[in-house]
């Protein structure tokens, strides 16, 4: 598959570019696109002699590219992923796809009219943790899941605590998308629960700003509710400490601690059981999927429909939050 490269910036170098460099009996680049030259030099030496545009609409033109791998600026993500589609080209989307939910649904619709696949880069759905986690759930060791707490906090800003450098761009500094931090690194957390869970049914949120720039709030708690018996809470915030984070699943006869090393499976009777986790590169592991899936065909583990039922917890998050209200997610 020819892929031609939007927005190689910071989540290129660190990220998907290496995934590729291990891919190339699958993926060839064969062109990027920017919306300047900043990029052109850095580019230019990791991929010799590949053409760097400035111009998106004579890139889409190319007959060169079979799919576009999309690293834009999140209020970007979904409005050129449009036009790629309709242009013919297969899409792979860093998430979120949209910046709203309206943008997202018709994505997901476009991709399926014209038969084009659309694979959203989520790393955190291909983590192998999550369904180690739900084979516990389901073997009645502990029960049945009541009650989640997740606490998520950590300190991100344009100083020491930018994150890598993520931090330093003006578009996160002062977002032209709603919500804040949740609805960028967030959206890890909220695939991560669905990838355990599956989607909510309903939402409650509560959420405040506490500084400058950033986006529009900078911690939120949300209370999910499921089919069943099964609720949660869930705690973002990227201005507070991340002491003292946790994920606690609360089962009829005992708890399942998600820690970043190790699950701690304490039932209510009998010896608590460790299990170790090694370190996933889950970015590999999601490429290496979307390898897999251009040669054999069929979807990923994470397709576009699940991608937009998070975007729609997204985005009732928000609505809870503002309106004060308890959202169903199924009126969204």
């Amino acid at each position: 598959m020819r892929l031609g490269i939007v927005g190689p910036s910071l989540i290129w170098d660190k990220r998907h570019y290496p995934a590729l460099q291990a891919l190339t009996d699958t993926f060839t680049v064969t062109a990027f696109c920017a919306a300047s030259d900043r990029r052109k030099a850095a580019v230019a030496e990791q991929y010799p002699g590949v053409p760097y545009m400035t111009d998106y609409d004579a890139f889409l033109r190319r007959d060169d590219i079979d799919a576009v791998v999309m690293l834009t600026p999140i209020a970007l993500n979904g409005p050129l992923s449009q036009q790629a589609l309709e242009a013919g080209k297969d899409v792979f989307l860093e998430k979120p796809m949209a910046h709203t939910l309206e943008i997202g649904q018709k994505l997901v619709r476009t991709s399926k009219d014209l038969g084009r696949r659309l694979w959203i880069l989520e790393q955190d759905a291909f983590d192998p943790r999550y369904p180690l986690i739900r084979d516990i759930l389901a073997s009645g060791e502990i029960g049945d899941p009541v009650y989640f707490d997740y606490v998520f906090h950590f300190t991100f800003d344009d100083g020491e605590n930018n994150g890598g450098g993520y931090g330093l761009t003006t578009w996160r500094q002062q977002p032209e998308f709603p919500i804040g931090m949740l609805l960028d690194g967030g959206h890890h957390n909220i695939a991560a629960l669905a990838c355990i869970f599956g989607p909510p049914t309903s939402i409650f949120a509560t959420g405040i700003k506490l500084r400058e720039g950033f986006g529009e709030f900078d911690q939120l708690t949300a209370h999910f509710m499921y089919d069943g018996r099964l609720r949660g809470a869930f705690s973002h915030a990227a201005y507070l400490s991340n002491k003292r984070n946790l994920f606690d699943i609360h089962c009829t006869r005992g708890i399942l601690t998600v820690e970043w090393e190790q699950l701690i499976v304490t039932p209510a009777e009998g010896e608590t059981r460790i299990i170790p986790l090694a370190q996933a590169n889950t970015h590999d592991i999601m490429w290496g999927q979307f390898a897999q899936r251009v040669k054999s065909g069929g979807d990923v583990d994470y397709p576009a429909d699940a991608a937009l039922a998070d975007l729609t917890t997204l985005f009732a998050i928000r609505e809870s939050a503002v309106s004060g209200h308890v959202i169903a997610l199924g009126g969204l």
